[in-house]
């Protein structure tokens, strides 16, 4: 996934190169002249939440093929139980943010062969990822939802969570609409040829312009010849999802690459944070069809002007 971020943090070791638009998080304890860190989980209630450092629960799985913002993670509960060297109480992360209205996007997994883990993900006490079970073709999931940061912190922990690990955040400007999640996840793979993608949309204002639902502002891109596939582009009734159907079946075993545009805008014209995936497919009869989904519309939102942007293409 990804968004025009304001700021990127990716969850790394401090020796792995560091994503383009991103900032790295190496475990550090929260400290108020870096202005986000971590801090335990269990002290969140407290006046000032404990630092605590995290370095050793960082992990790059360096997998070939994936988006490097994947191939790392974090773990914010590693288990009691494990021998392995690690902090084992679980921890929160915080970011200093000026109160107001933000999307925040946040992925979850590991491109290793582990799925060990019951991911869950609360954005400013709220859930946003919840019990999210691995599987060896969808090995990660990301939601951005609009929260509004009232205490001068953005705050996520993972209570309620097994062994959550968390690859990266996202943050941007909460008065635009924005993809919340979609189906297929990125890098999921051996999906059906014949699928139809579907995105469940955040609406801070009205629901999506039709008429700005194309070719153009929407593309689907064969990365083995670099073409983009023709589709039809619709929504619901509502106005509250946008479906992606390939005219024709897609190959098999290829990778594709889904990018919704700018170009896409609710019916004030407002113009949608841009988005992006990847996923793979299978053979047709053997991959994974999709896909249900659900709307999530927002009919309230104080935004606050941020002052740096970073176009992440």
């Amino acid at each position: 996934m990804v968004l025009v971020i304001v700021l990127g943090i990716n969850f790394q070791p401090n020796n792995a190169p560091v994503p383009p638009g991103y900032i790295k998080d190496i475990g550090q304890a929260y400290n108020d002249n870096r202005g986000f860190g971590w801090v335990r989980e269990d002290s969140l209630g407290n006046t000032t939440p404990t630092p605590l450092d995290t370095q050793l629960n960082t992990r790059d799985r360096n997998q070939s093929g994936i988006d490097q913002r994947l191939n790392r993670l974090i773990h914010m509960q590693y288990p009691a139980n494990s021998s392995g060297t690690a902090v084992k109480i679980p921890a929160a992360w915080e970011y200093a943010l000026s109160n107001g209205s933000y999307n925040v996007s946040a992925s979850v997994g590991d491109a290793g062969n582990l799925v060990d883990s019951k991911h869950q993900i609360n954005i400013e006490g709220r859930a946003a990822i919840s019990a999210f079970v691995a599987t060896a073709t969808k090995k990660f999931t990301a939601v951005t939802q609009i929260v509004n940061v009232t205490g001068g912190k953005l705050t996520i922990d993972a209570k309620g969570g097994t062994n959550t690990k968390l690859n990266y955040i996202a943050i941007a400007k909460g008065n635009r609409p924005s993809v919340r999640t979609s189906n297929p996840t990125d890098s999921q793979t051996n999906l059906s040829p014949n699928i139809s993608i579907t995105a469940d949309l955040n609406l801070p204002n009205s629901g999506i312009a039709v008429n700005t639902l194309s070719a153009s502002t929407i593309k689907l891109i064969d990365s083995s010849t670099n073409t983009q596939v023709d589709a039809n582009y619709n929504t619901s009734g509502g106005g509250d999802v946008i479906v992606v159907s390939p005219i024709n079946h897609l190959k098999n075993n290829i990778k594709y690459l889904l990018q919704i545009t700018d170009g896409v805008r609710d019916s004030n014209g407002a113009a949608f944070l841009p988005y992006s995936i990847s996923f793979t497919t299978g053979t047709l009869g053997k991959g994974k069809s999709n896909i249900a989904f659900k709307a999530n519309l927002i009919t309230e939102c104080t935004c606050q002007t941020l002052h740096h942007t970073i176009d992440w293409a």
